[in-house]
């Protein structure tokens, strides 16, 4: 059983000795992993449809937009895409995915936190995929470190208590 907030924080730890310039983290939300960065001294720049409500450290760049619209410069050492897949249909998400790697620098790394097939709110026009299906969008791509389990019960506005399964993976881009 994943403790969603616990597993992050185990996720992130994975970066502490890595030597991150730049982060990128798409649908940010309130920002929390992108301040984990920013606080670090890290440039990072953070894209969500709705206005972070935190405070902006000075080294942190908050887009309010769409990421499919918005442009994720480049060369950026870690790409973060967290809980946002499953608003795209499969067709969008192969574009997502390649902009996303031609934005990551050689050497980078994507920290994708996704629903998987097997969610309970799973939408069948939606992105709900199996991990290899994330992986065979990153041919040539080193798996660092993996899970894939089920949540605690959560409970949300207009919906039932329910359980999430969902997929962390962190991909090092390996191509030359």
């Amino acid at each position: 059983m994943i403790n969603v907030k616990q597993t992050k924080k185990e996720f992130l730890n994975f970066f502490q000795d890595k030597k991150l310039k730049k982060v990128l983290d798409l649908g940010c939300g309130k920002g929390l992993m992108s301040l984990f960065f920013s606080k670090k001294g890290i440039k990072t720049k953070g894209i969500d449809v709705k206005e972070l409500l935190s405070e902006k450290p000075d080294n942190f760049e908050f887009v309010l937009g769409n990421v499919v619209k918005e442009d994720f410069g480049r060369d950026n050492d870690l790409i973060i895409a967290s809980l946002i897949l499953h608003f795209f249909n499969k067709d969008k998400v192969h574009k997502l995915f390649e902009k996303i790697k031609k934005a990551t620098s050689k050497r980078g790394y994507n920290f994708i936190i996704c629903m998987s097939e097997k969610d309970s709110m799973k939408n069948e026009g939606k992105f709900f995929p199996t991990k290899e299906e994330i992986l065979s969008f990153y041919p040539g791509w080193k798996v660092e470190k993996e899970l894939q389990d089920e949540t605690e019960i959560e409970e949300h506005p207009n919906v039932p208590p329910h359980k999430h399964n969902l997929i962390f993976l962190i991909l090092k881009n390996e191509q030359t």
